[in-house]
Order: structure tokens, then sequence, then C-alpha cells
């Protein structure tokens, strides 16, 4: 599961660390901690994210914000209104996360990115309470291919198994001399 921390010194804590984005971080009052999975998401395939929205001077999970999240892929070779981003159906996606049972903060979305790609995701959370702020988290997917680990140790345990019915073969043949 990839973890992203975005807070008002916009930064992430991931396995490579990458500056984030944060519109409005210098009156930022809320702390956005944002996980999806699968880690590695491919075409077509539902990613899962949990935003955790908390107040960053208590520490305490907000309950009353809107968090509304659009994916766009990154495409230099797509003409449209603003260079480098496309605005098709296909390359673009949006929805609104809604508050998790599972942990008291914790807002929910999942969605299916239709091509590969460098896709960003502007997260735009707005609370009554605290204000709003946009977090930016990119998304990498690629095509899934064959899993070659799986493939060579099938392929390794037939080749052992014809071995080693070769060898009980000769042991229960003793062989006859002519």
């Amino acid at each position: 599961m990839s973890d992203m921390n975005m807070s008002d010194n916009s930064s992430s804590s991931n396995s490579a660390t990458t500056p984030m984005d944060g519109a409005g971080a210098s009156d930022n009052q809320l702390q956005v901690n944002v996980q999806f999975t699968p880690e590695k998401p491919a075409p077509n395939q539902p990613v899962n994210f949990m935003i955790t929205v908390k107040n960053k001077a208590t520490g305490q999970p907000v309950l009353d914000a809107s968090v509304n999240v659009s994916m766009m892929l990154m495409d230099a070779s797509t003409h449209s209104s603003m260079p480098g981003m496309s605005s098709s159906s296909e390359t673009t996606m949006q929805g609104q996360a809604k508050l998790d049972s599972m942990e008291p903060g914790m807002y929910a979305i999942t969605l299916s990115p239709t091509k590969q790609g460098d896709w960003s995701q502007d997260i735009h959370i707005t609370s009554p309470t605290f204000g709003e702020t946009t977090v930016t988290v990119p998304l990498t997917v690629t095509k899934s291919g064959p899993n070659w680990l799986l493939i060579g140790s099938v392929g390794g345990a037939v080749v052992l198994a014809g071995i080693f019915a070769q060898i009980l073969k000769r042991k229960q043949n003793p062989s006859k001399e002519v």
C-alpha cells in the first residue's frame, strides 16, 4: 500500500520521497494522508484511495470535510486547454470520497484509471471548520505483464519432476547386458 502524508511542509513519506504540491499550504490547518492500493495499479483495474484528514494542530480527525478527487492522465502528446494534460473522458475522472467507518476522519473512494501512464490526482478538501486545501498525488499506472517468477517456478518444477521420473525408471529397470 502506498502511503503519502501531506501537511504544511508538502512532503510525502513513501519509499521514494517526492515533494507534493499543496495549494494554500501556508495557511493550511489540515493534515492529509493519502494511501492507495494496489501499490502498482494497472489500466482498468480499481484503485482504492484512503484519505485521512486531521486537524494539523491537534491531530484530531476532521469529520465534516468534503473530499473530492480528480484524476487526470498527464500526456504531452494530447492537445487540450492545458499543456501536458489530456481532457478526454478516458483520461479524466472525478469522484467524491465518502467518510469511511474504519477510522475516524478517513474518507474512501475507488477509481479505475483507463490507460497506462502518469496520472495526477488533485484531492480538494473543504471543511467548514478548518478551511480548504488541495493536495496533488502522482500515480503511475503500468500494464501488468505475465508473472515470470510464477511461470519459471512451474516450469522448473515440471523439469525436476521429469528428471526425477527418469532416475526412478532407471533404478526400477536394471540394464540388461547383451
